[in-house]
């Protein structure tokens, strides 16, 4: 293949040149500004090229080639010796074949050096494969110092948190010469932000939990309900249900009251809602709402329902762990504006990233209340532990990378409910 370089004030001109030197056939290869001017690297097939030499203004020699061989007579060639025999000089055919092989890997060392700049400069610093595998180790130079930090931004990421986090993270943090030390500190800070309160423990207050379609607010509920009634009796507890949207939602309602031996009321509108509560006042209530996306017009409504009355009720938002950030990032930023005031994390044992829901958290400024991690009522919940949501965050992220340290103080297991919420 023939690679050649043309330099012109604009593209057409650049263009008309190609096609007068290489034909018709000609593939352009690279396109970029230089000075002001377009310089375009074109190429054609060796065979589309015979009968359009290189002349001595357009070659570009390669290292280690010598341009009289292109326009000095060769001789008769001797298949025998693969050699252009000549009385005075004789050069290997393959010197010949090498002229425009040389040239073409020229255009593309070149085109790859200016990639890879590119690239060096968008991922900002990455490390390399032979830097990782010196990864704890003190760097002294001003270039390693730059490694360090993107090697940590770049677990942070790992671990789930989004870019403006980890780099919030990283810039509280001593400068970044041991990665493992940093990390250590980085998790800490993690858990430090990380925003956690047990339940009021007042047996006369009413939660509403509100969030999206699957998260499981109804079996969370549940749960909730049952450790309560382990510490306040059948007496001292109560559920209400606002949906009455999906098929079914009562009936399983109903199933975890008359399970748990504690009354169930349905409501539908503002009237009905504030007679259920005046029936079961004095105790702790509980109030399920339908899960429905976060632009549909009926969960406003709910929201509103629950906001209009004149009894004092607690709004929290139930968030799945296994859910994509984005779409919780979503349902956080519609709820909080609509008075949403704590948080509870679902699903923890389906999650494959816990760092994605923590920013979620940290983000909207709820403070988590309980975490839910299996189906079992009332067993599968616990009081929320900013520093076991986080270690579990880093077991996760090892079990894809196993030389990540994930030790960030002493074990501590989580409080199975009700103890938490006391």
């Amino acid at each position: 293949m023939r690679i050649e370089r043309y330099i012109a004030d604009d593209t057409k001109t650049a263009m008309a040149k190609v096609r007068a030197e290489l034909g018709s056939e000609a593939m352009i290869l690279a396109n970029r500004r230089v000075g002001g001017r377009v310089e375009l690297t074109a190429g054609v097939d060796l065979e589309d090229a015979v009968e359009a030499p290189i002349t001595p203004r357009q070659a570009v020699a390669p290292r280690g080639f010598d341009s009289r061989i292109a326009s000095e007579p060769l001789g008769a060639y001797d298949p025998q010796s693969g050699v252009y025999a000549d009385p005075t000089r004789s050069y290997p055919m393959e010197t010949r074949a090498r002229a425009p092989q040389d040239m073409q890997l020229q255009a593309l060392e070149q085109e790859v050096s200016r990639l890879r700049g590119i690239l060096q400069h968008e991922l900002g610093g990455r490390p390399t494969a032979a830097t990782v595998a010196d990864q704890g180790a003190n760097v002294g130079t001003n270039t390693g110092a730059r490694e360090p930090r993107a090697m940590l931004r770049q677990r942070l990421l790992r671990l789930g948190l989004s870019r403006s986090l980890a780099e919030e993270i990283i810039g509280t943090l001593p400068p970044v010469r041991n990665l493992n030390d940093s990390w250590q500190r980085a998790l800490r800070k993690l858990v430090s932000i990380v925003n956690t309160q047990a339940l009021p423990a007042d047996r006369d207050s009413v939660f509403a939990l509100f969030g999206g379609t699957g998260v499981g607010k109804s079996s969370t509920i549940a749960k909730l309900a049952g450790a309560d009634v382990q510490r306040f009796g059948v007496h001292g507890v109560g559920l209400i249900t606002l949906d009455n949207y999906r098929i079914g939602a009562q009936e399983q309602m109903s199933s975890f009251a008359y399970t748990l031996g504690i009354p169930l009321y349905p409501a539908n509108d503002r009237q009905s809602l504030a007679l259920a509560l005046q029936e079961l006042q004095g105790r702790r209530v509980y109030i399920d709402t339908a899960g429905m996306g976060q632009h549909d017009d009926r969960l406003a409504r709910q929201i509103n329902l629950v906001r209009e009355q004149e009894q004092p009720i607690t709004s929290l938002l139930t968030l799945s762990a296994s859910a994509q950030p984005s779409q919780s990032r979503a349902l956080s930023s519609l709820f909080t504006r609509s008075g949403v005031t704590g948080a509870i994390i679902t699903k923890v044992d389906e999650a494959t990233s816990l760092g994605g829901i923590l920013d979620v958290l940290i983000r909207s400024r709820l403070p988590l209340h309980v975490t839910c991690d299996g189906q079992r009522v009332p067993d599968d919940i616990q009081a929320a532990d900013g520093q076991v949501l986080v270690r579990r965050a880093v077991e996760l992220l090892r079990s894809e990378e196993p030389g990540v340290d994930g030790q960030i103080g002493p074990s501590q297991a989580p409080t199975v409910m009700p103890k938490g919420m006391v």
